[in-house]
């Protein structure tokens, strides 16, 4: 993805709302570019995860296990530019819900952990 992309789809989207340029450039160094085929599990509910992701393109099904026994109730769909995996930067290390690709997605995957360790620029 050329950079001008990765920074369009950055600024559209209100979790990084206001930071500079070389904010997002440092952020651009934590994420890699992963595509997921219809039915891969981007995210699974109950399991750590250190990613963040920013949905380059496709769309994905947000799903909460409602009953043992494999019972799931669908939350909501996301689509390009949308985030899913926020609540690590609360602090929330198991996955709450489930996040399954509804067809091939491409999505940016942020590694929050060095921004939760402290080993990033401060101002991020």
């Amino acid at each position: 993805m050329s950079s001008h992309s990765f920074v369009r789809l950055f600024e559209q989207n209100p979790l990084f709302d206001g930071l500079r340029d070389h904010e997002r450039d440092a952020l651009k160094a934590l994420c890699t570019l992963r595509r997921y085929e219809p039915g891969e599990a981007l995210i699974t509910e109950g399991t750590r995860d250190r990613n963040l992701y920013v949905l380059k393109s496709g769309s994905a099904s947000v799903r909460k296990a409602v009953a043992r026994g494999g019972a799931v109730h669908e939350l909501r769909t996301v689509h390009e530019g949308e985030t899913v995996g926020e609540m690590k930067l609360a602090g929330v290390e198991l996955a709450t819900a489930s996040v399954v690709a509804l067809d091939e997605v491409d999505a940016w995957c942020l590694d929050v952990g060095p921004l939760l360790d402290g080993a990033c620029d401060p101002a991020l």
